[in-house]
Formats: structure tokens, C-alpha cells, sequence
């Protein structure tokens, strides 16, 4: 069961079979925004979580924002 933001995301690019590496190329972003995002030790900026999202085929920007907020709550 996944219980918070971080590990959500982690779980989405895990059945993506996608490895850190992979999601950050693809998202265009750095491995490492990736991993502090998955720690739960880092909240994005929207347009950071957007091409996260676009990049996990999550094309619904009302679930962009939704899970940004989830992910700041989770870092307070």
C-alpha cells in the first residue's frame, strides 16, 4: 500500500519500468530532483511535477496540481 507522495512516485515510475536515471532524461530534469522527490526531501515546482507527470504519462493537470499539494503536505 502506498502511503505517501513520495512513495506514489516512486511506485508510478517503478511500473513504468523506469529507473531514476530513465524518468529524469525523459522528464528532463536531474537524477538527483528525481531522488529527493522520491525521499520526500524536496517539493517542485509546478512546472518541474508537470514534465514528471507528462513524463509518466499523467496528462491531467488538475492531477499535476493535486499531487503537488499532496507532496507539500507530505514535506510539512
Amino acid at each position: 500500500m502506498v502511503s505517501s507522495a513520495p512513495e506514489h512516485l516512486s511506485t508510478l515510475r517503478k511500473s513504468k519500468l523506469l529507473s531514476q536515471r530513465d524518468l529524469a532524461k525523459k522528464a528532463g530534469v536531474g537524477v538527483s530532483t528525481v531522488a529527493l522527490l522520491e525521499a520526500g526531501r524536496s517539493v517542485p515546482k509546478l512546472v518541474t511535477m508537470r514534465k514528471i507527470c507528462d513524463a509518466l504519462g499523467i496528462g491531467d493537470p488538475g492531477k499535476v496540481v493535486e499531487f503537488r499539494r499532496v507532496i507539500r503536505a507530505d514535506a510539512n
